[in-house]
């Protein structure tokens, strides 16, 4: 009888311990670090005023020329559109326009460009400024206004002059390449500004 039962428990033993450790290989918790279809989540985004993961494709000099190209931009755009409107002289308003259709190009492609490496501007100083400026310069009249006009856009000029200079000189091929196509470009619009002054005063 002690034989019989012990030759029907060795097996039923056995298949409950297969069993129980079929169970524990089931619910044990897999090592993701050595799976290598798998990738630890990160952030790609950047800011001008930050760093990130894909920061380390953006040199810190070449933040500061996308953040100074794109702010002298929006300033000439924004200036230059109030001055087609309200500037007495036509020659004033005819340059004013030109300023507005080709600094909006530029400004477009500099966009592009800021986010194809992955930065962004700081939205809200961007629209603070812009209300100021708009305040500012409706609150000025005729000829006056022209000749201001002018000096306000020679001097935005000459600084995005010295912004585009610095960024010819980037590292960053597609940086250097947008610099170079516009700063001929801006050279050409100061000129004509500064003999437009000549002739207002």
């Amino acid at each position: 009888m002690k034989t019989y039962l012990k030759s029907r428990l060795i097996p039923l033993c056995a298949g409950v311990i297969l069993i129980a450790g079929s169970a524990v290989a089931q619910n044990a918790p897999t090592d993701t670090y050595n799976d290598t279809t798998r990738k630890p989540a990160s952030s790609d985004k950047t800011t001008l005023h930050g760093t990130s993961d894909r920061d380390a494709k953006i040199a810190r000099s070449d933040r500061r020329f996308l953040k100074k190209a794109a702010h002298l931009g929006e300033k000439e755009v924004a200036l230059s559109r109030i001055a087609a409107e309200r500037a007495t002289n036509p020659q004033v308003r005819a340059f004013a326009s030109e300023m507005v259709t080709t600094h909006n190009a530029a400004n477009a492609e500099l966009a592009a460009l800021i986010q194809q490496k992955g930065a962004r501007l700081d939205d809200h100083d961007r629209a603070i400024e812009q209300r100021e400026l708009a305040k500012k310069w409706n609150e000025k009249k005729g000829a006056d206004f022209d000749e201001d006009y002018l000096e306000a856009i020679i001097e935005a000029h000459e600084d995005t002059i010295d912004v585009l200079e610095n960024g010819v000189d980037s590292k960053d091929g597609d940086i250097s390449a947008y610099a170079s196509k516009l700063l001929p470009i801006v050279k050409a619009h100061l000129a004509h500004a500064e003999k437009l002054e000549d002739q207002v005063d």
